[in-house]
């Protein structure tokens, strides 16, 4: 916090994605330190590094937590920390008002840092008390997500696009309204005996990835209560069953009665493996593998280990699902059975799995004379096993990296590769690193020999000095070649403010010096062995500026900052200022861009930490028109000038989206988006020493989402005069084409929408056999022999190797079908759906003779 030194809890963490509504931030703690008196830090003795980057977490009492990204051993990472803010929630009953005990809520946060690498990150799970109230304190200033849950109530969640804002200093007050949740009571039983089936998982995906879960008990029942209202997909998952799954629709009239829910017996499948001389292999372990979209996907865990004669049996084979069996044996390489299609109650017999010796990579490290390389890493990227997809989790089958060592020799030997590309790199401290080789495994038992040649490397140094002209210790130091960091390679410089760059290419370097005091101005066209290459630390500027409305002359309490540099972009052969937009892409640095969200009731800004330097900077605001850029110099230790931004309300589109029956539709099921204002423009000054010139450029407006609420009005503001295109989705309505919409300087468009709920057809194709055809593919026609279109897209669908052809979004109408698949006929099928109506029939396909 500006100078000051702050003591903090850091930690070195493993990260893991959970999902979008659970934050993707859950954490492995691999290491702990404590900041001292003067906030320095250090992770020392971290043994075995099991993955390359770590993120790092820094906390400490009253200050929002800070995570940073792509933090890996031998670097120097700061953290400057902000003070947090107190938060009081509010959960009420949404009709009788009254507050609601006990809720539960996962709270989390995520902006942008000071540069690309850097995360502020927080989350808390906490409860609330018996008057509704969640307080908590160190918030820090963002959008807020959130998920609540209550056993009785509907779950409510809050994306970070929905604008929740947790603001400045002082208190922070928020209220949220549930409802009350539908009950859901199902019975499970068997499809041909009828009798009920007990211990069945019961899944039901309501928000994206969260699910409700239950277990059948002794008569088959189960009940959730709760539930939220609307159309979802349920699971059921029991043993000696093929899974089940079907739609269901959530409401106060539909689950007054029970549910009733049928399953079929799974197959089973048995087999043996043999070695390539067709002997009976004994401990064999056995994966199932199902055949998905595009791949096969192997089941969670080893589900059968080889008896004496090779022999092996599996169960729990969804009827009519295709499968392979996937065999792993100490030794050899992995192995797979031919596809074969499960049948509910019976036995798929006679399965061969043959299993061959892995094959064989080996060769010589030498020097540039023939010397062999003793010492040298080499690093070997292992494929993923190409028979069948193997999750995370498994030890097997993984996308991997394999390391050994050459000998005295210079030799190295690797055994037991599966088929596939591998890229192999060597590396040693004396010798320029080596750019990745690829290395293809046709088949197992393959021997290969492949030889290596390390060439010397060159080197730069010099010293780094302090503005006051001392030496400036542990400043970083990275030489590059080209302009976007290729073959870049860093240090940092000792007590003495040395520094030595070594392992370099033949080639001159770009080379730079970054520290916590300064940074020195970039030298270019290094030659290498250059031994005197010094650098003067130079302080860091800062950019400050206000923001105002421009009719009321008050200022804008809430925008974001953007600061683009200026230098090393590529520039456009028209002599016009490149697209903003995309200038991030040739970034030189990181620390080049930032992105700030600044809450000021006085509307002011400040970015600190400024590289001298050119650089634009651009502020916006929700429902505000950004009329303004400036391009200004920051120099060592000042402020870079800048005049006011003005930030205008300007026009706003409003309106309502409706279905046929005069019921509003909900964010949930529709969303608007406005695109493309290519005629509007945008005032920019870009001058030398921050002299204005002023210009008229492409404006860099990013497209606005139109939020739909429960009642389903939209309404969206701060849109740029000229012309806009609106684009509605929706994953259950048809939708109108794209409409392009004029805008003044301001007024309201208003535009009201009545959309038809889409038809879903499902078709199972099979030939006449009754074998699922694999690959088809479907065009749709109307009636008058036209191809049908929704939402202004061409119906066409490809089914999967299943013979399962979805088109899940029609018009209600009458159509043809066309069914097409190299080697059979082509097949016709003519159809009738009404609006919102599941369309699901079993299509045959005559297969050629050839």
């Amino acid at each position: 916090v500006g100078a000051d030194m702050v003591q903090a809890d850091i930690r070195m963490l493993l990260t893991a994605a959970v999902g979008d509504v659970r934050p993707r931030h859950e954490e492995i703690v691999r290491a702990t330190a404590e900041s001292g008196p003067d906030g320095r830090y250090v992770f020392e003795n971290l043994g075995d590094v099991t993955a390359p980057v770590f993120s790092l977490r820094v906390a400490a009492e009253g200050f929002s937590e800070l995570l940073k990204d792509g933090v890996g051993p031998g670097m120097v990472v700061d953290a400057r920390l902000e003070r947090g803010n107190p938060l009081d929630i509010r959960v009420i009953d949404a009709d009788t008002k009254e507050p609601i005990a006990g809720v539960k809520a996962d709270l989390s946060m995520r902006v942008r840092g000071s540069n690309m690498h850097e995360y502020r990150r927080w989350r808390r799970k906490v409860s609330g008390d018996s008057e509704g109230l969640i307080r908590l304190a160190g918030v820090p200033q963002a959008r807020l997500t959130l998920f609540l849950e209550h056993p009785e109530y509907e779950w409510l969640f809050v994306r970070p696009e929905d604008e929740v804002w947790v603001r400045g200093a002082g208190l922070n007050e928020l209220v949220f309204e549930m409802k009350k949740g539908v009950t859901i009571n199902g019975l499970v039983i068997d499809a041909r005996t009828r009798e009920p089936i007990r211990d069945c998982l019961v899944t039901l995906r309501e928000i994206i990835l969260a699910s409700r879960r239950e277990k059948t008990g002794v008569f088959g029942k189960f009940k959730m209560t709760g539930v939220n209202r609307g159309n979802f997909e349920i699971n059921l998952e029991a043993d000696g069953y093929t899974r089940h799954q079907e739609r269901l629709e959530v409401a106060d009239a539909a689950m007054k009665e029970q549910r009733v829910f049928e399953m079929i017996p799974a197959g089973m499948a048995s087999g043996t493996v043999v070695n390539e001389r067709g002997d009976p292999m004994v401990g064999a372990e056995i994966w199932v593998a199902e055949a998905k979209t595009v791949f096969r996907a192997v089941r969670d865990e080893v589900e059968a280990v080889t008896d004496r004669q090779g022999a092996f049996s599996i169960r729990n084979l969804d009827h009519g699902r295709v499968y392979r069996v996937v065999a792993r044996m100490p030794g050899y390489s992995l192995g797979f059975s031919a596809d074969f299609t499960a049948t509910s109650g019976e036995f798929f017999d006679g399965i061969i799995v043959q299993l061959e010796r892995g094959a064989e990579v080996q060769g010589i490290v030498s020097d540039s004379g023939g010397v062999p390389v003793a010492g040298a890493v080499i690093t070997v990227e292992r494929p993923p096993y190409a028979g069948a997809w193997f999750p995370p989790g498994h030890e097997e089958g993984q996308k991997d990296t394999l390391s050994l060592t050459s000998d005295a020799n210079g030799y190295w030997k690797l055994a037991g590769l599966w088929p596939g590309p591998y890229q192999i790199t060597v590396d040693h401290p004396d010798y320029i690193p080596m750019l990745p080789e690829e290395l293809r495994v046709d088949v197992g038992n393959e021997k290969i020999e492949k030889n290596f040649s390390l060439i010397e490397g060159h080197e730069i140094a010099g010293r780094v000095f302090l503005p006051s002209g001392a030496p400036a210790v542990g400043v970083e130091v990275s030489g590059s070649v080209g302009a976007f960091q290729a073959r870049s390679t860093t240090t940092r410089t000792d007590s003495e403010g040395h520094y030595r760059l070594s392992r370099l290419l033949e080639r001159p370097y770009r080379v730079k010096a970054i520290g916590l005091e300064g940074v020195a101005p970039e030298r270019h066209d290094v030659p290498i062995d250059s031994l005197g290459v010094d650098f003067t630390l130079e302080n860091y500027g800062a950019v400050e500026g206000s923001v105002i409305d421009p009719d009321s002359g008050r200022p804008i309490d809430r925008f974001t900052v953007r600061r683009y540099p200026l230098m090393a972009l590529r520039e456009r052969s028209d002599g016009r200022q490149p697209d903003p937009r995309l200038e991030q892409k040739f970034m030189t640095s990181h620390e080049a861009y930032v992105e700030k969200t600044v809450v000021s009731p006085e509307g002011r800004f400040s970015v600190t930490g400024v590289h001298p330097g050119e650089y634009r900077v651009e502020v916006s605001a929700d429902d505000r028109v950004s009329m303004t850029q400036t391009g200004i110099v920051v120099n060592p230790g000042s402020l870079g000038p800048t005049r006011p931004f003005l930030l205008r309300a300007g026009a706003v589109f409003q309106g309502r989206a409706l279905d046929t029956d005069g019921k509003p539709i909900t964010g949930n099921e529709l969303s608007i988006r406005l695109v493309a204002a290519p005629n509007s423009t945008l005032e920019t000054t870009l001058g030398p020493d921050g002299k204005p010139v002023l210009q008229k450029g492409r404006s860099p407006w990013a497209p606005r989402e139109a939020k739909v609420d429960e009642n389903g009005r939209f309404h969206v503001g701060g849109l740029p005069a000229g012309l806009l295109r609106a684009q509605l989705n929706s994953p259950t309505y048809c939708c109108p084409p794209w409409e392009d919409i004029s805008f003044g300087e301001d007024g309201t468009v208003e535009r009201d929408y009545r959309l038809v709920r889409a038809a879903r057809v499902v078709l199972n194709v099979v030939d006449q056999f009754g074998r699922p055809v694999e690959l088809p593919t479907s065009q749709v026609l109307d009636l008058e022999g036209e191809r049908a279109k929704v939402d202004d897209r061409v119906l066409a669908a490809r089914g999967d190797i299943r013979g399962r052809v979805e088109i899940p979004k029609i018009a209600p109408g009458r159509y043809t079908i066309e069914i097409e698949c190299y080697g059979y006929a082509i097949t016709r099928l003519a159809i009738e759906v009404g609006e919102g109506e599941e369309f699901i029939r079993d299509v045959e396909m005559e297969k050629l003779v050839r």
